[in-house]
Parts: C-alpha cells; structure tokens; sequence
C-alpha cells in the first residue's frame, strides 16, 4: 500500500515514541510478533480447533504482550475498551492457547494488554486484568468454543436476532453525562 513521505515520517515518529516509553517501563519486544496459533479446546463431543494470533509473544517465558490502539491509554478508558471489545475473552482464549502449545506455563502465561495512544505525546498503559475480569473472561470463552462446537457440527450459524431491534442506552451512559453536567 503506498503511503505518503509525511504519513511514513509520522508513523515512524510515534513508533519510536512507544518504544521509548515501553523501555521505560521495562519492556521490550524481544519475542516474535504476529504469530498465528492453532490449539485444540476440549468440546463435549471432542477437540474443537480454534485459530488465533499473538500480537507478541516470548513463547521460552510465556509472556503475551497484547497491543491495543487507544484514544486515551487512561487505566478508566481502557478498562472500559477491555468490557465493551471482549479483551477479557482474548486474554481467556489465548492464554488457553499457550498453555495448550507449552504445557508447562499452564495457570501461569502472563499476558499483558499494552494500550499505546498514537497521538502524541504516546503514552502506553501496560496492564494485567484482575481476578474478577480473567473469570468473566473464561465464563465467555467457554461459552463461546460450546457455541463454535455447535455451530461446527451442526452448520447452523445463528444471528444475533431475527427482527428489528430497539438500542438502549446503557445506565453507566447516562450517570456519566449526569456527572458532567453537575
């Protein structure tokens, strides 16, 4: 894809950027990067294969650095993008993979979702989930290879609904434009 010399010379500015403020906080992406895995997960009617890609992964230390383009890498906003874009599902599904690949980091991968503004002044947010974020993960993750087992077996492929649909707005939606206005 072509790109413009000003697009390139931005684009390499902000690069350089977050690899300094990455160092900084003492990581550095020593591993390989956009590595597809094929894993096997236990259905109730046999192995079912999922498909993934680390963004980066130093498979001998079974560390998962997970990058994620934010608007804001404020720990509010991304805790908030990791409920709204199912992060917490990524997390269960490949630190699942991981351990599947090398057994011996099972209940340990670290995975780690490092958040970079590409905006200066490009600050990152590493963050690990909590307890209550890695369960909610699971409980999704199970439930989605269930869901991709059946869909597997029988080829029925459901949609989210068969007629028109009513949004709503969501409750925190409204107490945060309260707060504003106070």
């Amino acid at each position: 894809m072509p790109v413009l010399r000003h697009q390139h010379d931005e684009w390499v500015t902000a690069a350089d950027r977050i690899k300094v403020n990455l160092a900084a906080l003492n990581i550095h992406l020593t591993g390989e990067s956009e590595v597809p895995i094929e894993w096997q997960e236990s259905g109730s009617l046999g192995p079912v294969t999922c498909r993934g890609m680390f963004d980066h992964v130093i498979i001998d230390r079974g560390i998962i650095y997970d990058i994620k383009k934010a608007d804001s890498a404020s720990p509010k906003k991304c805790g908030r993008s990791v409920v709204n874009y199912g992060y917490s599902l990524q997390h269960a599904a490949y630190t699942s993979a991981l351990a599947k690949l090398k057994p011996e980091f099972e209940g340990a991968v670290d995975f780690i979702f490092v958040f970079v503004e590409v905006d200066p002044p490009y600050a990152v947010l590493p963050a690990r989930l909590d307890g209550m974020l890695r369960e909610l993960g699971a409980m999704q993750w199970n439930r989605a290879v269930r869901l991709w087992e059946h869909c597997l077996t029988t080829n029925n492929w459901p949609s989210y609904t068969n007629q028109i649909t009513t949004l709503e707005a969501p409750p925190w939606a409204i107490t945060e434009e309260m707060g504003v206005q106070s």
